[in-house]
């Protein structure tokens, strides 16, 4: 296994177009299918490089285990996701960058795809496509239709292909996020006015299952310091698009008063069978 030392800067090199970026935080269980999904892209030279978020010891032997002439591993302490891509981008050298979590699996021909996009339309920073669960049919098509919709959530999954250069301009990811990072991200991209691509195909396979993804169960603090440190950043944007954020929070608060006047008969009935084994 090819190995970079923690902090060592890769100059780019022109034999790789596409870094795809893994960070593995004790996910040896799914690690070797995300990988075999990325070293076997076609049409380009990709590089892989394994982010070793601080794992226990089985993740680690499993890490040691592969052997690929493009698979290289960087080792850190456990820094959260952020501080992981930010490493591994640091230390890439393909010119476009395709993160990709490590219970995930790409499709084939996303690197090339995204690629050609890239390549072709020098204004485009960003291009995403649809996503498919894991053993599941159905698709998800990417739901940005422009800046507008990332205003109030993210619309632009993390698999989904930028340049490095712009990785760079922007500062990368907020580390001090360890939640909504990649919507902090692709809001930074798009403040430098880059146009993003949204294609119909699959770009990845999402393993919704998985108890340590963070959209599994999310931490409302999490939630908050992403939303915070998107609205500071952007705060000029927000404010020429006050009446879209006004629309969004009556129809959020519309919405959260029908549930809670449907589901209130259930709530008291809830309660009421607490109280009465209390009593009991």
């Amino acid at each position: 296994m090819n190995r970079i030392p923690d902090g060592t800067a890769a100059a780019h090199d022109r034999s790789v177009d596409v870094s795809i970026i893994m960070p593995c935080y004790n996910r040896g269980d799914t690690l070797l299918e995300a990988v075999e999904s990325a070293v076997t892209q076609r049409g380009v030279a990709v590089e892989v490089l394994i982010v070793d978020d601080g794992s226990g010891r089985r993740t680690r032997a499993v890490i040691d285990s592969i052997s690929h002439e493009r698979v290289r591993v960087l080792r850190q302490a456990n820094a959260g996701p952020s501080a992981a891509r930010n490493a591994g981008i640091r230390n890439a050298r393909g010119r476009y960058i395709l993160p990709l979590d490590a219970d995930d699996t790409l499709s084939p021909g996303v690197a090339k795809l995204g690629a050609d996009v890239l390549d072709a339309q020098p204004k485009v920073g960003i291009v995403a496509g649809a996503t498919r669960i894991m053993g599941k049919t159905e698709l998800i098509p990417c739901a940005f239709d422009g800046i507008e919709t990332m205003l109030p959530r993210n619309t632009i999954l993390n698999t989904a292909m930028f340049r490095r250069a712009d990785w760079e301009a922007v500062g990368g990811y907020p580390e001090s996020l360890r939640m909504g990072e990649d919507w902090a991200f692709w809001m930074r991209v798009l403040s430098l006015g880059r146009e993003v691509v949204v294609r119909p195909e699959v770009f990845f396979d999402y393993r919704r299952s998985s108890p340590q993804q963070a959209t599994h169960s999310p931490n409302p603090l999490r939630v908050a310091d992403a939303q915070n440190l998107v609205l500071r950043e952007h705060s000029e944007l927000y404010r020429e698009n006050f009446h879209l954020v006004v629309e969004q929070l009556t129809t959020t608060r519309a919405a959260l008063a029908g549930y809670r006047q449907a589901y209130r008969p259930i709530d008291r009935a809830k309660a009421a069978i607490k109280t009465l084994l209390r009593l009991s």
